[in-house]
């Protein structure tokens, strides 16, 4: 029996327009990212799903909250779920981290990515663990459901690295508000589609690197 997952990033946050490290900040969508939700459940209202789990954080639970509204469904949220905890990282503007932290913030971006502990936050390495180990649950306890996850960024990259068996991945982040589909079975993750976005048409947002 197999699990289907859609793994959504939250749409556009104030976080994001404003080029912050958000984390566990509990940042509101922007206009664009209400904007993103509502495209966002035209799309999944083309799909089959069971069951709705987000993060607790509120740029997660209202990206996918219309959706939730129009079905009747309810969201089951984690705090298992939330974005990487970045201690002191928080609420920093992104330009400012390297001055602030150059040790900690070139180790998280340049090398040793996963083993980077963020200054009284979470290592990243923690963090992945902590949101596959969510998502891994959610697909053992709901065999044959088709599940939608509101999450982060940071958790759906980390998630992707582990489910592949490798360290900390570079490459090209999910985008806002965007879908990446897989099938859990016989205790493995096949990626089906990855960071599908086309629905949003003209509201897709251009975000720098990992924020």
């Amino acid at each position: 029996m197999r699990t289907e997952i859609f793994l959504i990033r939250h749409g556009q946050s104030q976080a994001n327009v404003d080029i912050i490290f958000a984390g566990h900040l509990d940042s509101p969508l922007s206009e664009l990212g209400k904007s993103q939700a509502l495209l966002l459940k035209e799309y999944l209202l083309t799909q089959k799903i069971d069951l709705l789990y987000s993060s607790d954080l509120i740029r997660a639970k209202d990206t996918i909250k219309p959706y939730a509204d129009q079905v009747g469904l309810p969201i089951k949220t984690s705090q298992k779920l939330r974005e990487f905890y970045g201690g002191d990282f928080e609420g920093v503007k992104y330009e400012d981290l390297p001055k602030l932290y150059p040790i900690e913030y070139g180790k998280f971006w340049l090398h040793d990515t996963e083993n980077t502990q963020m200054p009284n936050g979470e290592s990243v390495k923690g963090g992945m663990q902590r949101g596959f180990e969510a998502i891994t649950e959610i697909a053992k306890e709901n065999l044959g459901k088709s599940i939608a996850i509101a999450t982060h960024g940071g958790i759906i990259r980390g998630f992707e690295c582990l489910a592949n068996g490798v360290k900390w991945c570079q490459g090209e982040w999910v985008q806002n508000a965007s879908t990446t589909k897989l099938v859990y079975k016989d205790g493995k993750f096949i990626t089906i589609e990855r960071n599908v976005n086309s629905y949003l048409g003209q509201s897709t947002s251009a975000l720098p690197k990992g924020v």
